[in-house]
């Protein structure tokens, strides 16, 4: 479990020192959150998050709904798995990308 340095969070610990990446941009406690359970996937872990923000945004412009999704990328870098992840979900609630699992033809390719 990681521990998190700020008062306001239930994962506070005074021993940890510095800036904490999870709250970054005045930020709530599901950053924290994001980071707890080891056995979650990378889906399972940003799920809740952009679930949260698309509804947030209901009503607006695209552009306004994705530039929010892009701003709240938890984890640092830009690269890697964690974040074609990331936007493989965002892609999937946002209608985008389907679900591919959900395609009835799928199993028909032979």
């Amino acid at each position: 479990m990681m521990m998190c340095h700020k008062k306001s969070c239930d994962g506070y610990d005074s021993s940890m020192k510095g800036n904490c990446s999870i709250h970054k941009s005045g930020s709530n406690l599901l950053w924290c959150r994001l980071f707890e359970p080891a056995s979650l996937t990378w889906r399972d872990r940003c799920r809740p998050l952009i679930a949260r923000i698309i509804r947030e945004h209901e009503g607006e412009e695209i552009k306004t709904v994705r530039k929010a999704l892009r701003d709240a990328y938890p984890w640092g870098q830009r690269s890697l798995h964690p974040y074609k992840i990331w936007c493989s979900e965002v892609r999937r609630q946002l209608g985008i990308d389907p679900d591919p699992a959900s395609d009835p033809n799928q199993l028909q390719l032979f």
